[in-house]
């Protein structure tokens, strides 16, 4: 698996992946690899939708099915350029489901427990702007317009530009 992986780490690489994405789908294809013990070259349709179905049974979240799905996907279509017959496998669908939206009363507690004014203000710029921990992270002075109530998010997901109203 060592050339294959190598492989398939350099076209992530070329398509420019997050680092993230590249850690899952490799820990993805290895699993798959692990479950038949043999190279993924030498298995097919059958393996994969055997595979999937295994996740299923495990009750593998929808998330992580659709990353397996893709991983696989990725490496055989990408990596060892067979057509990807597989679309005959169904993709699992994404649950979706609603967000915790917290009351006044209970945003009002959460600041009040932060004691620290630096933390404080972090933790009320992310929740009024929504954003996640990863945005927050890379966030510099200069990104934020206080003549345009805006904040500017360089590293946000899909590594796109976003603009925040403060």
């Amino acid at each position: 698996m060592g050339e294959l992986r190598e492989k398939m780490l350099r076209r992530m690489e070329l398509k420019n992946f997050s680092k993230r994405t590249v850690e899952i789908y490799l820990y993805h294809l290895q699993k798959y690899v692990r479950y038949y013990g043999k190279s993924p070259d030498k298995l097919g349709k059958v393996e994969i939708e055997k595979y999937l179905y295994f996740l299923l049974q495990s009750k593998t979240s929808s998330s992580g099915m659709a990353q397996a799905y893709s991983a696989i996907k990725f490496f055989y279509s990408d990596c060892l350029e067979r057509a990807w017959e597989l679309d005959k496998i169904p993709r699992p669908k994404i649950e979706k489901r609603l967000p915790v939206v917290l009351s006044q009363e209970e945003i009002k507690s959460i600041f009040q427990h932060v004691v620290n004014t630096k933390y404080k203000i972090a933790l009320m710029l992310i929740y009024s702007a929504g954003l996640r921990l990863s945005e927050a992270l890379h966030l510099r002075l200069t990104d934020i317009d206080s003549k345009r109530m805006e904040i500017r998010v360089e590293q946000g997901k899909g590594k796109n530009i976003h603009f925040f109203p403060i």
